[in-house]
C-alpha cells in the first residue's frame, strides 16, 4: 500500500506576513475609477411599398438610431493621466442578433490612455472622418438626412476602423485634431 505524499504547510508566521502584505497593498490603491453601463433601444413598425414583392409591414430595429448596449470606464492614474475603455454592442431588437455584421462589440471596443496632451486609443473605434461628419451633421448621424447617406463613399467602412490606433488632441483654443 502506497503512502500519500506529504503536504508541506505554511507556518503561522508566513500566513500572517502574507495577510499583512495584502492589507498594506489594498490600502494604497486610491485611484478614482468609474464604469458606466449605457444603452439605447429603438424599434418601430415600418410600412414599405414599391418593392418587387409588393408592400410589407414589419418591425424594424434602429428606425431613428441604432440600438446598443455598452460599457465604458476610466481609472485616474494621477498627474492628469487616466486609463479608459469602451465596449459597445449593436443590437437588432427585432431579431436579437448583433449588428455591424454580427461582431459582438461591433460599434466600438477599445482601450486607451488619456493625458493633458490628448488621448491614444487602440481597437475598433470611430474614424476621424466619421467624428468630423457627426459634429457637423444636423441630423445627428442617424436620421434620414444623415451625411453618410448623402456623401458618396461614407458607408460603414468610413464609420469604424478595426485594429486601429488613434490620437485625439483634445480641445486647445477651440481647435482639436485626430490622427489614426
Amino acid at each position: 500500500m502506497k503512502t500519500p505524499p506529504k503536504v508541506k504547510r505554511c507556518g503561522g508566521y508566513a500566513l500572517l506576513l502574507a495577510a499583512a502584505v495584502l492589507a498594506c497593498a489594498g490600502g494604497t490603491a486610491r485611484a478614482q475609477s468609474t464604469v458606466t453601463m449605457f444603452g439605447l433601444l429603438d424599434a418601430g413598425l415600418v410600412r414599405e411599398s414599391g418593392g418587387a414583392s409588393g408592400p410589407s409591414t414589419r418591425v424594424s430595429s434602429g428606425v431613428a438610431n441604432g440600438s446598443r448596449l455598452g460599457f465604458k470606464g476610466s481609472e485616474a492614474l494621477g498627474g492628469g493621466w487616466s486609463a479608459m475603455f469602451m465596449l459597445e454592442a449593436g443590437i437588432q431588437l427585432d431579431t436579437g442578433m448583433a449588428s455591424q455584421g454580427g461582431i459582438l462589440f461591433g460599434r466600438q471596443s477599445y482601450v486607451g490612455l488619456a493625458s493633458p496632451f490628448g488621448s491614444v486609443t487602440v481597437g475598433r473605434q470611430y474614424t476621424p472622418h466619421f467624428d468630423t461628419l457627426a459634429l457637423a451633421d444636423p441630423f445627428s448621424s442617424g436620421q434620414v438626412g444623415d451625411a453618410k447617406n448623402l456623401v458618396p463613399g461614407t458607408g460603414d467602412a468610413y464609420t469604424r476602423m478595426t485594429n486601429a490606433i488613434k490620437y485625439a488632441s483634445g480641445v486647445h483654443g477651440g481647435v482639436s485634431a485626430e490622427l489614426a
